[in-house]
């Protein structure tokens, strides 16, 4: 089956942009913001962590009425690319991919949600914890003062250790997340 949603589950959900040369300035990335919550508020679907990047972002969505939706993925992505094109006075597909994983367990929510919110000193945006607290396009200082800022400093420290793409291959593996494919 090509898209399997589980009810009531969270999903890691990554977007990708795959145009040489294009890079998310701090406009696009506002739009891509914008737009992730209002498509998320239209399909009742809850936004948890994010991190909006140069040329891609990760989150983890979730419902509870339903399972999230291809309406809620179909949709992000059209809206999205709409206003970035707009924005740039462009035509054409904005996103290259995206993926997908259901995440079953805590242990595998919270290194994840790790993940997603450390990638900002991954890329660069970040230089340090105290960028990332005020890193406009991740809502790190959310879960830092819901859980203690020490307590997510050391959980992204404990995941900024992948340095390749197979130690993040090894790193999703190891989370047992089935993965679904876009």
């Amino acid at each position: 089956m090509k898209y399997q949603f589980y009810l009531h589950n969270k999903y890691f959900i990554t977007y990708s942009i795959d145009k040489k040369g294009l890079f998310f300035d701090e406009q696009m990335k506002k739009i891509i913001m914008t737009q992730l919550f209002k498509t998320a508020k239209s399909t009742d679907t809850e936004i948890e962590p994010y991190a909006i990047l140069n040329n891609h972002l990760h989150f983890i969505a979730s419902s509870q009425e339903k399972s999230i939706s291809k309406i809620f993925l179909k949709n992000f992505a059209g809206a999205s690319s709409h206003e970035i094109n707009k924005y740039l006075n462009q035509n054409g597909k904005l996103w290259d991919k995206y993926y997908g994983w259901a995440i079953f367990n805590e242990k595998a929510y919270f290194n994840i949600l790790a993940y997603i919110l450390g990638n900002p000193i991954r890329h660069g945006m970040a230089k340090s914890f105290a960028e990332l607290y005020d890193y406009a396009f991740c809502n790190f200082k959310q879960y830092a003062d819901e859980y203690s800022k020490d307590a997510m400093e050391e959980r992204v420290m404990s995941v900024l250790k992948i340095k390749s793409e197979d130690d993040e291959k090894e790193f999703f593996y190891n989370l047992s997340c089935p993965y679904i494919p876009h």
